[in-house]
């Protein structure tokens, strides 16, 4: 195993858990002595070549599919489909002259459609299924909206079903066990074509080990990543934090993450004005990498709400840093909040509120044991990820992975 060519529908300037996975694993990859050639959207305008190595091992392509004074945040069809039809022409051609030993999607639902004559064993990591974490077009403020995005997300499913069930994968990677279960159950994808390999995160951040406080104490702070979205169940937070301190508990709660959905946000502020939180709750927005990390130093408490995930990037850094989480019940966390890293609890406001309560009570004893998180984070490590990635395409090119989808 020499070569792969790796191709993402997202990559940078995006930001989120994929973005993350794709750019960790290729670098990890190239590291280990594995040439990798990424294939990623890139702006029309740039001045920048279409082609460059970043590292030893890793070549970048570029294709030119975004308009740079254009949102970041919005895959747009047009823009989809160019780089669809960029892949069609380039991919095979790369395939062939560089004799790749594997081509991996590592972020797409559509590529695979313009890739049916390609030579090499395709493998494919699936992060979600649509409509899960999927961004729905109608207002769910009315029965009429909410009545019109159930029958779009019952239609999503039913089109991503049959691109899934179309596709000639050599093997699907699911990043949790929960995605599989997805993936079988509901897809009605073979089992055998399917193995589990868990996003990874960074182990070697020099982060001084948070500090830790009674409840009683000066203000607990309580971080929640992620992007704004309604999924990700933030616009709950105001009426669980006025809640809280009802309570009597004293908290800061900082939201980082990308504003993705303006009219989502400027609800969310409303209900913090409503309440008077504006000096307890804050959005950060999307910041840089190092001042996320920034960010967890400084957290006694992780706080993560969502009702949708395919894994949850952002509890496992969470766990690298040594802080406890409160986590729903939903993609890896209940396999990443393990005893003594933490509290699992259902997608709804009384049982986070009961969680949340439960954790700042026990926060001391919940704060000591960072050994268990760092520990159970060190399983995560990129470097064994990588491993277990090319171990998978070892075993595709020597026959003993399952057939195609």
């Amino acid at each position: 195993m020499k070569h792969v060519v790796v191709i993402t529908e997202h990559f940078y300037p995006r930001v989120g858990g994929n973005v993350v996975y794709v750019d960790n694993l290729t670098r990890t990859m190239a590291r280990q002595g594995i040439r990798v050639s990424l294939i990623a959207p890139g702006d029309r305008s740039s001045a920048r070549p279409g082609k460059e190595n970043d590292t030893n091992n890793r070549h970048m392509v570029y294709l030119p599919v975004r308009d740079r004074n254009k949102d970041d945040r919005i895959w747009e069809r047009e823009q989809r489909n160019s780089f669809l039809k960029l892949c069609k022409a380039q991919v095979p051609v790369m395939v062939k002259e560089k004799t790749a030993d594997v081509v991996h999607i590592m972020y797409g639902h559509y590529v695979h459609i313009v890739l049916p004559t390609i030579s090499a064993p395709l493998v494919w990591t699936c992060h979600n299924v649509p409509p899960q974490e999927y961004r729905m077009p109608l207002s769910e403020n009315s029965p009429a909206g909410r009545v019109g995005n159930a029958v779009l997300r019952k239609l999503i499913r039913q089109k991503h079903k049959r691109l899934i069930r179309s596709a000639q994968y050599d093997q699907i990677i699911a990043v949790s066990e929960a995605t599989k279960h997805i993936l079988v159950t509901d897809v009605g994808v073979n089992p055998a074509s399917i193995c589990v390999i868990p996003n990874g995160v960074d182990v070697n951040q020099k982060l001084a080990v948070p500090r830790h406080r009674r409840a009683g104490a000066e203000p607990l702070r309580l971080l929640t990543v992620g992007g704004m979205k309604l999924h990700k169940n933030v616009h709950l937070i105001p009426r669980l934090l006025l809640e809280l301190k009802r309570c009597g508990f004293k908290v800061k709660w900082y939201i980082v993450g990308p504003e993705d959905d303006r009219e989502y946000v400027r609800r969310i502020r409303d209900e913090i004005g409503r309440y008077h939180l504006e000096e307890d709750v804050f959005l950060e927005g999307k910041i840089a990498g190092v001042q996320v990390w920034e960010h967890y130093q400084k957290a006694d408490l992780y706080v993560h709400l969502s009702r949708e995930e395919g894994f949850c990037l952002t509890v496992l850094e969470a766990l690298a840093c040594g802080i406890p989480v409160v986590g729903t019940n939903v993609g890896a966390i209940p396999s990443l909040v393990m005893k003594r890293c933490g509290l699992v609890v259902e997608p709804t406001t009384d049982s986070i509120l009961s969680g949340l309560k439960w954790a700042m009570l026990n926060l001391e004893q919940l704060a000591a044991d960072v050994a268990s998180r760092k520990n159970l984070a060190a399983q995560y490590s990129w470097d064994i990820i990588a491993t277990k990635t090319l171990h998978t395409y070892e075993s595709i090119l020597s026959g003993r992975a399952g057939g195609n989808v």
